[in-house]
């Protein structure tokens, strides 16, 4: 693996400018996102107008956070560019494979099962009431 690591990404990226790696690899991750955003079927509640407008927020949060950052030229945005191709390939993960999918069912149920003992605990330590009440502070407390 990492000799074919090596003779192919490896090389590929060598021959591109220094200056040109974060412009590239975000506009890469940018088309990625694009084109599997707006590539997979319509639903009813999953159009392409609301995946559009799901891009643009994200867009304009990153720069409200770049514009209101006391240190612009500190953000290291290769980190914000891997971020958000591992964000997306996780989401692709989880609501295009049944295995992702299964795996974090599992997980929510695990994290609900421990919301549960805490109520349990709530419970014994105050008043039976107490958990009922739907406070989430109390009940993770």
């Amino acid at each position: 693996m990492h000799f074919v690591w090596n003779n192919t990404a490896l090389r590929i990226v060598s021959f591109v400018p220094e200056k040109l790696k974060i412009p590239a690899g975000a506009a890469i991750v940018a088309g990625v996102i694009l084109i599997g955003g707006f590539t997979s079927p319509e639903s009813v509640d999953n159009t392409r107008d609301n995946r559009a407008v799901s891009l643009f927020g994200l867009a304009v949060i990153i720069f409200v956070m770049w514009a209101t950052s006391k240190h612009r030229k500190a953000v290291k945005w290769h980190t914000v560019i891997v971020g958000m191709l591992v964000q997306f390939i996780v989401a692709l993960f989880v609501l295009r494979s049944g295995a992702g999918y299964n795996i974090f069912s599992f997980v929510s149920e695990l994290a609900t099962d421990l919301l549960h003992f805490a109520n349990e605990g709530t419970s014994f330590l105050t008043d039976p009431t107490v958990p009922e009440l739907g406070w989430f502070l109390v009940g993770v407390l």
